[in-house]
């Protein structure tokens, strides 16, 4: 008898450690933890998405640029900080119209962004196109291959970058941000570590990459004559000259289109820039996209949530 109830209570014990585990299964499987690690102060200046970093103890700008796999730093702000060169790698930097050139890494030993440290680090050594002049000076731009590891979100109207740790168990769950019904999100594509939306211009589908480093939202030369801008019409339209990481100077236009949407947020009338792009990519998004909007990447989700500004001062 004794045998019995013995047995009887050790199956019981067994079935009660298999439901406990079984239903701490299923709660890691249908949870998403997420956790805000660090935040640091984002400016918007003359189109540069500029944030504030600490290198060495002391403080610098760089560009966060969602659109570039890689980071990097001037020389000048390699000369500054007196940082040694890696030995062991280099790197091919290639601008947004094709141009490519393999530069020297060197070597950071430590990256501040706010109370989140970040390092050790080799970056290649590459000319920034252009930059303001600011008493904190500007001597690089943050690409992907840091900015991938998080979670970002981009409050510019309140200066603000936060890195979020994410990890989601299921794909049942709802990741943050909780910003009521006039947040709308889309799926990513993921390109190594950049991130492509679909869009339309003029009500035709088009594949834009995300490109908080890009001034402005720009569609590719040949993509404005595919979608029915005539040539002669485009270019008349005002513009420039520009360059990019390359430092390979190419035409650019401003054209007024006739709509441009990312989800259900439709932009009527927008004058966007029309340039050379490489890759046989459509279009960038910009950071003039970025600063009317509260926007979210998630990297861990492969979604894009955002927030029109001006929706939700209605």
């Amino acid at each position: 008898m004794k045998r019995n109830l013995y047995f009887c209570f050790y199956s019981l014990l067994l079935v009660l450690v298999f439901f406990s585990v079984v239903s701490s299964d299923v709660k890691a499987q249908n949870s998403c933890d997420y956790e805000k690690i660090g935040q640091a102060p984002l400016k918007d200046v003359g189109g540069f998405l500029l944030v504030t970093v600490t290198l060495n103890g002391r403080h610098f700008n760089m560009v966060v640029d969602t659109g570039s796999e890689g980071s990097l730093i001037s020389p000048g702000g390699a000369k500054l900080l007196n940082l040694p060169i890696d030995p062991n790698r280099q790197t091919v930097v290639q601008g947004p119209r094709g141009g490519q050139e393999l530069v020297q890494n060197v070597l950071i030993q430590r990256m501040g962004l706010g109370k989140l440290t970040i390092g050790p680090l080799s970056v290649p050594l590459g000319n920034l196109p252009s930059s303001p002049r600011l008493d904190i000076p500007v001597i690089g731009l943050i690409g992907a291959d840091i900015l991938s590891h998080f979670d970002l979100e981009f409050n510019v109207q309140a200066g603000i970058l936060s890195f979020w740790h994410v990890e989601s168990y299921s794909m049942l769950c709802h990741v943050p941000p909780f910003w009521g019904d006039n947040m709308q999100s889309v799926p990513l594509k993921m390109v190594g570590h950049r991130p492509f939306v679909d869009v339309k211009v003029d009500h035709k589908p088009l594949v834009a990459l995300l490109d908080s480093g890009a001034r402005s939202r720009i569609v590719a030369f040949d993509t404005a004559l595919k979608i029915g801008v005539p040539y002669h019409i485009l270019t008349q339209d005002p513009g420039g000259i520009a360059s990019g990481v390359d430092m390979r100077s190419t035409r650019y236009y401003w054209h007024k289109f006739k709509s441009f949407q990312l989800g259900d947020d439709i932009e009527p009338n927008p004058t966007l820039t029309v340039s050379p792009l490489h890759d046989s990519m459509n279009m960038l998004i910009g950071s003039d996209w970025f600063a009317t909007r509260h926007v979210w990447v998630s990297y861990a989700r492969q979604k894009l949530f955002f927030m029109n500004n001006a929706v939700k001062g209605k």
